[in-house]
């Protein structure tokens, strides 16, 4: 295989992995940001656990700090059931039907949908992984289903 074209489908692979890549273990704050170093942050990481004693909870920070980042990998964790090391909330060990939402359509389309699918026309490369897009989009106006497979 040409090199160039081996590492254009290494990329890929990794946009179509980010549940895995980016979320399987914490963010240390002792190294530099780079590729070996992303991750959950531990207000995030408290967040998740806190869901194995409450069944409501709320993420209230400031502008661009994780927020959707957070709900978004917690909603593909749950959808499909790959729950990492350090995950201590609550678990589903069954498939669980999910829906969600935002006070605009354009929210659910544009932020909701790209964070947990990727980019229109991209899909798997949000965090819910290519591999576990089972059936979609079934298209409803603004609304579309998709299936995911769980563990």
């Amino acid at each position: 295989m040409d090199p160039r074209r081996a590492l254009e489908e290494l990329a890929q692979r990794r946009r179509n992995r980010k549940l895995f890549n980016d979320y399987a273990k914490p963010y240390d704050h002792s190294k530099p940001y780079g590729p070996d170093n992303v991750g959950a942050y531990q207000w995030q990481i408290e967040f998740h656990n806190a869901g194995a004693k409450f069944a409501e909870r709320c993420l209230m920070a400031a502008n661009q700090v994780g927020k959707t980042l957070c709900g978004g990998a917690e909603t593909a964790i749950h959808l499909t059931g790959e729950y990492p090391p350090w995950w201590q909330g609550r678990r589903f060990d069954s498939p669980v039907k999910w829906w969600t939402g935002a006070e605009r359509t354009e929210d659910s389309k544009d932020l909701i949908q790209a964070e947990l699918l990727g980019a229109q026309g991209e899909e798997g490369t949000g965090w819910i992984p290519k591999s576990r897009l089972v059936n979609g989009p079934i298209a409803r106006p603004a609304c579309p289903r998709w299936w995911i497979r769980f563990t």
